[in-house]
């Protein structure tokens, strides 16, 4: 028996290369360079995602930082404006009492 005897394959054509070539070779071929492409792509934008996250965290703390500052200030205003209607209260009271002190001087000097 012969090699090609024991060779039960029929021979190759070129409608069984292409065939091939369209189901198997290129679709092998696409998957390879996917794979190479999108390690590339991992590699070059992870230092663009580290970045990225980084420059996000600061975002959320500066925005936390810029909320506390407004609460502050607002208590601020707040507390201001309860002084100021204070200290009207008090100047009120005051100029009341020095009014009733001149008239008792008056009343005093008659």
């Amino acid at each position: 028996m012969s090699s090609a005897d024991n060779n039960n394959q029929k021979p190759l054509s070129r409608e069984d290369l292409g065939s091939f070539t369209e189901e198997v070779f290129l679709p092998a071929m696409d998957k390879m360079i996917d794979e190479k492409l999108d390690t590339k792509f991992d590699e070059k934008l992870k230092p663009i995602y580290k970045e990225l996250s980084f420059l996000r965290h600061e975002v959320f703390k500066i925005k936390e930082d810029l909320e506390i500052s407004k609460e502050k200030v607002d208590r601020i205003a707040t507390s201001s404006g309860e002084d100021v209607v204070a200290v009207n209260k008090e100047v009120q009271l005051l100029k009341k009492r020095v009014k009733e002190l001149e008239n008792e001087l008056e009343r005093l000097k008659s």
